[in-house]
C-alpha cells in the first residue's frame, strides 16, 4: 500500500469516527442541570431529556428525583436549560396558538423563536416576523421590517432605523438588533444568550503530511523523467477569521507554513544518436503565505463539512546533494560523465490551492479540522538534459489536521 494510500485510508477512518461519535451523542440524554417554572412561580431542578442541539418543544419530559413529568405549554410557565436557553409558553398570533418560545430577549420587547418562525412584541401581544414581500407604494418590502418599525417607535428608532432596513430575518441579525435597541432605551431586560459580534478572529495550526507529483509542461516525447520524494512534512500557523454575522457560511485563514522533503530527480533522455541519463538528489524546503476562503456546505450544531479555494507566495530553498550525468554515443564505447546539479527550482513564485474538510466544534469555542488539500505550483521545475531542457508543474495532494483556538 502506498503513502497515499494509507493517508487516505486514516483521513477517512477519521471523519467516520467522529461521524459515529456525534450520532452516538445525538441518541441520548443531555444530562445537564435543568429547571422548570410552574404557573404558581415555583421553581424544580432537574433534566429535561433532549438530544444534543434540540432547541424545539412541542412538549418536554423532566426528569426530577427519579420521576418523569410531561409538560405541554398549558402546564408551565417556562423552562430553562442548563446550557443557558429560555423557554417560555407564550399566546402567539393565530394560527400558531400556545407554544413553547425560546427567548432572547425579554424585557418592554420580547425576542423570540418557536420551530421555523421569529417573534417580537409584547408578552402578552405577540407578532409574528415574516419575510413574504409585500408590494408598498410601487416598491416592495419585508412585512417583518414594518412590524420591527413599529414596535421600535420613540427616541430610540432612528438610532436602530438603519439596522432594521440591513437586518435579515436570522438569530443573528435579530439579536444585533435588539441589543442596539436595548443599549439606547436602557431600562430592565435579560438577555439570554451571549451576543455575537460581526465577526470571530481565531489563531489557528494545523499539521499536514503531502505526497507531491510533477506534471509535464514543456517536453519532447524523447524525454522520461521520474521524481521521487520523501513525504512533504508542514506546518502552519495563522489566522482564521470565522462566524461573520452577515455571512456565516464563509471564513477565511492567512498564515505562514514551512514545508520540507527530500527529492531525487531520475532523468533520461535519448535520440538516434545520443542516450543521455543522470540523478540528483536535493534537499528541498518551501517557506509560503498562504491564504484561503472557505465555504460551509452542510453544518450542524457539532460539525461543519466545507470547502474552501485560495493561493498565495512561496520562496523555495533547495541544496543539490549529489547529481551525475552519464552520455552514451550510438557506435562507440565511450561514457561521458558530468557531474552538477542539472535541476533548476523556482526560488519563488505563487500557486493556488483547493480544500475539502470536516470541522468539528469543540469545548469553549475550539475545534479541530481534517481537511484534503491539493496544491498547484506552475513551471516548478527544470530539467536539462544535455541541450534538451523539460518543464514541470508540481502538483501535491495531502491530508492536514488542524486546531482552532
Amino acid at each position: 500500500m502506498t503513502l497515499f494510500s494509507r493517508l487516505s485510508a486514516v483521513f477517512f477512518l477519521l471523519i467516520f469516527c467522529f461521524s459515529f461519535h456525534s450520532f452516538a451523542q445525538n441518541s441520548v440524554a443531555v444530562q445537564v442541570e435543568d429547571y422548570v417554572i410552574l404557573k404558581n412561580g415555583r421553581r424544580f431542578d432537574g433534566t429535561v431529556i433532549r438530544t444534543m442541539g434540540q432547541l424545539d418543544f412541542d412538549k418536554i419530559e423532566f426528569l426530577r428525583r427519579g420521576e418523569t413529568e410531561v409538560y405541554s405549554p398549558e402546564d408551565i410557565q417556562s423552562f430553562g436549560l442548563g446550557t443557558g436557553e429560555f423557554f417560555k409558553s407564550l399566546d402567539l398570533p393565530s394560527p400558531d396558538g400556545k407554544q413553547f418560545i425560546q427567548v432572547f430577549y425579554e424585557g418592554e420587547l420580547l425576542l423570540g423563536r418557536g420551530k421555523d418562525a421569529f417573534y417580537a412584541g409584547k408578552e402578552e401581544d405577540m407578532k409574528r416576523l415574516t419575510d413574504k414581500p409585500e408590494s408598498i407604494g410601487g416598491g416592495t418590502s419585508k412585512p417583518y421590517k414594518e412590524t420591527l418599525m413599529e414596535l421600535m417607535q420613540g427616541n430610540c428608532q432612528k438610532r436602530v432605523s438603519s439596522q432594521i432596513r440591513g437586518a435579515k430575518l436570522n438569530e443573528d441579525d435579530l439579536v444585533w438588533l435588539f441589543s442596539k435597541y436595548y443599549e439606547c432605551k436602557g431600562g430592565e431586560f435579560t438577555f439570554y444568550g451571549k451576543a455575537r459580534p460581526a465577526y470571530i478572529l481565531s489563531p489557528i495550526g494545523r499539521l499536514a503530511v503531502f505526497e507531491s507529483g510533477i506534471k509535464s509542461h514543456i517536453k519532447t516525447r524523447d524525454r522520461k523523467d521520474v521524481l521521487t520524494s520523501s513525504p512533504v512534512i508542514q506546518g502552519y500557523a495563522g489566522l482564521s477569521v470565522h462566524s461573520l454575522r452577515k455571512y456565516p457560511r464563509f471564513s477565511a485563514d492567512a498564515g505562514l507554513s514551512f514545508e520540507t522533503s527530500k527529492l531525487t530527480w531520475e532523468t533520461q533522455y535519448n535520440t538516434s544518436s545520443i542516450q543521455r541519463s543522470g540523478t540528483e538528489e536535493i534537499s528541498h524546503s518551501f517557506v509560503s503565505l498562504p491564504i484561503s476562503i472557505n465555504y460551509s456546505l452542510f453544518k450542524t450544531r457539532k460539525k461543519d463539512f466545507f470547502v474552501g479555494i485560495g493561493g498565495g507566495y512561496g520562496v523555495s530553498i533547495s541544496d543539490s546533494k549529489f547529481a551525475i550525468q552519464d552520455e552514451r554515443v550510438s557506435f562507440s564505447e565511450r561514457v561521458t560523465l558530468e557531474e552538477g546539479s542539472f535541476t533548476t527550482i523556482k526560488n519563488g513564485g505563487f500557486f493556488y490551492h483547493a480544500q475539502a474538510g470536516l470541522l468539528v466544534n469543540l469545548p469553549s469555542n475550539r475545534a479541530m479540522t481534517f481537511s484534503a488539500i491539493f496544491r498547484h505550483l506552475g513551471d516548478y521545475y527544470s530539467v536539462k538534459a544535455g541541450t534538451n531542457t523539460a518543464n514541470y508543474h508540481k502538483l501535491d495532494l495531502g491530508f492536514g489536521v488542524g486546531f482552532r483556538f
